[in-house]
């Protein structure tokens, strides 16, 4: 179901007892840590809709209900949108009801009957399977991605991510692309080596309105950044492969929820070039993830590592949760480099210098560092 709100289209809209029968006319947004989707993004969702509600239907609400399986994505949400204007947002887990105390940016009108709907507008739902969506919702991200790395980012293995790719290929909601059959070399591609898949305008649509992105409506801040050419395609697919690389490595003994590639996050000037989200020992992580290629001096290294892994370390404190804060690099000067610089780790960090090679991460312990073996730096291809 949806609705239409001034030049949105929103979803579910109902009037929520909260208790002496009073009523509260909301727009209610379910949303998921698996709609591929890091919780600053999905923020910007629910400002633009918070801002065009409040302009058309100035009674009305926001009820936003997080399926997550920790409490890191929902509370991000809730910090997230308190600076939000226009109609009150209020954030709680699925399965909540929906309580006065939940509003944070302001405080909803209450009324002893129930509001009029909005237009009911029919067809909005998308109509694909979900691995297929969580596919699309992957490359509307990327743009263009190898099947290795669309596969990382949905926690799927690689078979079942190709045979998502090839039903949507057959829809044409997603295009194959061999390098080799290109005709005009001229243009850039991803890999010069490697066949990917790039979605289609279509297949852009369909993701947006999954994630409840009306017609017209700007959404450019999910696009994964660009750094580049001088940083290469390992750079690039380093960083996506990180919750595949964390889940062969660490993943009988913990648990890998979610995983992005720059992700904004509240509070830091910078981001890192992949953050996974999961658990580990009883407790809430946040796998961090550098990729250096080691462009710079080790002094220049250690300077800037230092300082982003006691922000990181920080911002986890702040949010309650324990941070595995990784560089990874092609050379194992940098692991030597930066060892000597993390000092006087807290404890509820663990710091990983390991190799960009698939597979070879070291395990991290809590309040030291762990580094990868030479072994493990001997076959990389240094860009």
């Amino acid at each position: 179901m949806a609705y239409s709100v001034g030049d949105l289209v929103l979803p579910n809209w109902r009037n929520v007892n909260v208790g002496n029968g009073r009523f509260v006319s909301a727009c209610i947004f379910e949303i998921s840590s698996a709609d591929m989707l890091p919780p600053a993004e999905y923020c910007e969702t629910l400002k633009t809709a918070a801002s065009v509600i409040g302009k058309n239907r100035g009674m009305a609400a926001i009820w936003v209900q997080v399926n997550a399986p920790g409490l890191w994505y929902p509370l991000e949400i809730r910090r997230g949108i308190r600076n939000a204007r226009g109609a009150p947002i209020a954030v709680t887990r699925v399965d909540s009801n929906l309580r006065l105390s939940d509003f944070d940016n302001s405080m909803p009108y209450v009324g002893d009957s129930q509001l009029p709907r909005p237009p009911f507008i029919a067809d909005w739902t998308a109509h694909v399977n979900p691995n297929e969506m969580t596919c699309l919702r992957v490359l509307a991200k990327l743009k263009k991605a190898q099947t290795s790395e669309i596969a990382s980012l949905a926690g799927f293995s690689i078979r079942t991510a190709r045979d998502a790719l090839n039903a949507l290929a057959k829809r044409n909601y997603v295009t194959h692309i061999d390098p080799a059959t290109v005709a005009d070399k001229s243009k850039p591609l991803y890999s010069e080596k490697y066949p990917f898949w790039e979605i289609r305008r279509n297949g852009i649509v369909e993701a947006l309105r999954s994630w409840n992105v009306s017609p017209g409506v700007p959404f450019v801040s999910r696009f994964e950044k660009e750094h580049g050419t001088g940083e290469g395609n390992r750079h690039k697919s380093t960083a996506r492969l990180w919750p595949a690389n964390l889940q062969v490595c660490f993943g009988k003994t913990e648990s890998i929820w979610a995983g992005w590639t720059e992700v904004t996050l509240e509070g830091l000037r910078f981001t890192p070039d992949a953050l996974a989200w999961g658990k580990k020992d009883e407790r809430e992580v946040l796998y961090w993830l550098e990729v250096e290629t080691g462009h710079i001096s080790s002094k220049e290294l250690a300077l800037r590592y230092s300082h982003r892994m006691g922000r990181a370390s920080q911002y986890a404190k702040e949010r309650d949760v324990n941070l595995v804060f990784a560089v990874l690099s092609g050379k194992e000067w940098i692991a030597n480099a930066l060892e000597m610089a993390f000092m006087d780790i807290e404890p509820h960090v663990a710091a990983i210098l390991g190799s960009w090679k698939f597979g070879t991460l070291p395990a991290a312990r809590w309040g030291s560092v762990a580094k990868a073996s030479a072994e493990a730096y001997k076959t990389n291809d240094e860009e």
